[in-house]
C-alpha cells in the first residue's frame, strides 16, 4: 500500500466512521425532535432531608437536588416520568430533571408546610412548575424565585398549605402531596445537548484521526524498510569490513603473497603471489572500496610495503635478458 492509496483510504474510513457515530447518537436530534431521554432520580436520606441524585437532559455529569422541610415533619419523595403526567400544552424539553412527587401525610389539617428545594442544578432563572389534575390549567409556575445560598447555589422555598393552590389532591385533609419540577428555557436544553454530543462526536474522530495518523506513519515506516536494500554480509557482519580494515588486510594480504614467493620457484612464486594477494583482497573487501587517502600504519602494513619496495627493486635490478 503505498502513501497514496493510504491517505485515500484514511479519508474514506474517517467519513464513514464519522457519518455511523452521527447516525449511532440520535441523541443529538432529541433537541428538536421526540424525547428519548428519562432522567431516573435515585433518593437517599440525609439527617431529614431527602437528596435526589440523577443525570439530567443535556448534561454530561449528575446533579443533585435536595428536598427538606422546616417543620421537620416526616415525608418522601419519589420520582415522576413525564409522560405519566404530561399535558399537550407542556413543552417536555424544558424540563431537564425528572418530575417530583412530595407527600408529606401527617400534618394539621389546612396548616401549612415550608418546604425548600435547593441543588446547584438551579439557576437565576429557573421555575419551578407544580402539576394540579383537577385544575383548568394542570400546569403552572408557582410564581417563586429561586434565591441565592452559595456559589453556583440556589433554592426555591414554597408554602405548601393542605387543601391549597399547591396541594395536588386540593383537598384539606390532612395530607400534603406537592407534584412539580424545575423548568428551564428551551434553548438552554438545546445548546446544552448539542455542545454535549457534538463533543463527544469530535472526541471520538480525533482520537480516530490520531490512531489513523500513526498507523499511516507505522506503514511508510514499514515499506521502507522493505523496500532499502540489505547491505552485504562478510564474515558474518552485515555492511562488510570496514574500508580501514579491508585496506589493512588487502596489503597484508600482498605482503604474504610475496614472502611466499621467495621460497618458490621464480614463475610459479609470481603466480601465486598475484593469485593469493588477489583472492584475499577480494575476499576482504567485497563490494567496499578503500580510500586512496587514507593514512595505514599498523605493523603489517608497513612491513607490507617494504616487502612490495623491495620487489620492485628487485625486478628493475635484475640483469638484462633473465625472466
Amino acid at each position: 500500500m503505498n502513501h497514496r492509496m493510504f491517505q485515500t483510504f484514511r479519508i474514506i474510513s474517517l467519513i464513514v466512521i464519522g457519518f455511523g457515530a452521527f447516525l449511532w447518537t440520535p441523541r443529538v436530534w432529541a433537541a428538536f425532535g421526540d424525547d428519548i431521554e428519562k432522567p431516573q432520580p435515585k433518593f437517599s436520606q440525609d439527617g431529614k432531608a431527602i437528596v435526589a441524585t440523577l443525570l439530567p437532559r443535556a448534561k454530561s455529569t449528575s446533579v443533585q437536588l435536595r428536598f427538606e422541610n422546616q417543620q421537620g415533619l416526616p415525608f418522601e419523595v419519589t420520582g415522576v416520568e413525564f409522560e405519566a403526567i404530561r399535558t399537550p400544552d407542556l413543552d417536555i424539553k424544558e424540563f431537564k430533571s425528572a418530575f417530583f412527587e412530595v407527600d408529606i401525610p401527617d400534618v394539621p389539617v389546612g396548616s401549612a408546610v415550608v418546604l425548600d428545594i435547593r441543588s446547584d442544578f438551579f439557576t437565576s432563572a429557573t421555575q419551578y412548575w407544580v402539576y394540579r389534575p383537577d385544575s383548568p390549567v394542570p400546569w403552572k409556575d408557582t410564581g417563586i424565585a429561586p434565591i441565592k445560598q452559595a456559589e453556583k447555589l440556589y433554592a426555591f422555598t414554597i408554602s405548601l398549605q393542605d387543601g391549597g393552590p399547591f396541594d395536588a389532591d386540593g383537598k384539606a385533609d390532612g395530607k400534603i402531596r406537592f407534584v412539580g419540577g424545575p423548568k428551564d428555557g428551551f434553548w438552554s436544553y438545546a445548546l446544552g445537548t448539542l455542545v454535549i454530543r457534538f463533543f463527544g462526536v469530535l472526541m471520538v474522530l480525533s482520537i480516530l484521526m490520531v490512531g489513523m495518523m500513526i498507523a499511516g506513519n507505522l506503514f511508510v515506516l514499514f515499506e521502507k524498510r522493505r523496500s532499502s536494500p540489505v547491505p552485504p554480509k562478510v564474515n558474518g557482519k552485515t555492511g562488510g569490513a570496514s574500508p580501514e580494515t579491508a585496506d589493512e588486510q588487502a596489503v597484508a594480504a600482498i605482503a604474504t603473497a610475496i614472502h611466499l614467493s621467495r621460497e618458490a620457484a621464480p614463475d610459479e612464486a609470481e603466480a601465486l603471489a598475484a593469485a593469493i594477494a588477489v583472492a584475499l583482497h577480494l575476499q576482504q573487501s567485497s563490494g567496499v572500496s578503500v580510500p586512496a587517502t587514507m593514512d595505514i600504519r599498523s605493523e603489517w602494513t608497513l612491513s607490507g610495503r617494504q616487502l612490495l619496495q623491495e620487489s620492485r627493486l628487485q625486478v628493475f635490478s635484475r640483469p638484462l635478458g633473465t625472466k
